[in-house]
């Protein structure tokens, strides 16, 4: 057994774990054989005070509008192993259902502090004018009548395109397993996750995600990711798209499945850690300058 300590929001933590992997992260001091400690510096103790008020925000207005969600991703990883933000990370992942897509656009337009932009996943929340830190919904809706996967982004008839199964390939969640949802704390509020978190934890991560922890770096994408970029880029998918599916391109040689093929590779690349440090310069140096591009155009 080891321990892992780090300091969240003023909140001093400490978790039980089998064992650590962190690939020499210059974050993680090493005391001794069984005793850990991350360092949550200044700039992430902020990111993730703006991220708690998105989500206390949200809760608010999911609570008042009847809205169901559900903690995803590393958020669900997180409520459940650290009941809270993973130290690590610098986003909220939620899941709604397609059918409250209308109501979630609707009260976040008229809401005095949330603002949001339409992405490949579904939406991304953000507070006030902030480009950074963001809250990612991901809409999903029923694959068949058990199995409730990400739709990614809709048709122009607003169907899902079930194009983010080639990205988050294991992502999904039983109806049995989801509900009733459960509500769990999160910090010092709470989040809602599903009625059997472990099964899609382990689908989505590994069956050790729970007693073990790896640290695994993909905040610096998250940060670039601006509501420009993100916005054109839905855009682009969807135009193409609609081009291919109207010459009746099969899905899986589409130009949008194999891009989402080649982002998993390069994801996974980048998560091999300092022997790739190189590629991962090289990719976030692409991701720039797309959205050194993306800027150029609006101001077009």
């Amino acid at each position: 057994m080891v321990y892992l300590e780090y300091d969240m929001l003023g909140i001093h933590k400490k978790i039980s774990i089998e064992g650590i992997n962190y690939h020499h992260d210059n974050n993680v001091i090493k005391h001794d054989g069984t005793h850990y400690e991350y360092v949550v510096g200044s700039k992430e103790q902020k990111t993730f005070k703006i991220l708690l008020k998105i989500l206390k925000l949200w809760n608010e207005m999911a609570k008042k509008c009847g809205i169901e969600y559900w903690a995803c991703a590393g958020s669900l990883l997180g409520a459940v192993r650290h009941s809270g933000f993973i130290p690590w990370d610098n986003d909220i992942d939620i899941s709604i259902m397609l059918s409250d897509l209308k109501n979630v656009k609707l009260n976040i337009e008229k809401h005095s502090f949330l603002t949001c932009c339409e992405c490949e996943l579904g939406l991304q929340v953000r507070y006030r004018d902030y480009e950074f830190p963001f809250m990612d919904i991901f809409v999903c809706d029923y694959y068949d009548k058990n199995t409730i996967k990400y739709c990614g982004f809709l048709s122009k008839h607003g169907e899902p395109t079930w194009f983010m199964d080639y990205y988050f390939k294991n992502e999904h969640v039983y109806k049995n397993e989801l509900y009733p949802l459960k509500e769990v704390v999160f910090e010092d509020t709470t989040i809602m996750v599903p009625n059997i978190q472990k099964n899609m934890l382990f689908r989505t991560y590994s069956n050790q995600c729970l007693t073990g922890c790896k640290i695994v770096k993909h905040t610096d994408v998250h940060e670039l990711s601006t509501k420009k970029m993100m916005e054109l880029r839905y855009n682009y998918l969807k135009t193409v798209y609609e081009i291919e599916y109207a010459f009746k391109i099969p899905k899986h040689i589409m130009f949008t499945s194999l891009q989402y093929k080649v982002l998993k590779k390069v994801e996974e690349k980048m998560n091999h850690g300092k022997k790739n440090v190189i590629f991962n310069k090289l990719f976030l140096q692409t991701v720039k300058n797309f959205n050194y591009f993306c800027n150029h155009l609006y101001k077009l």
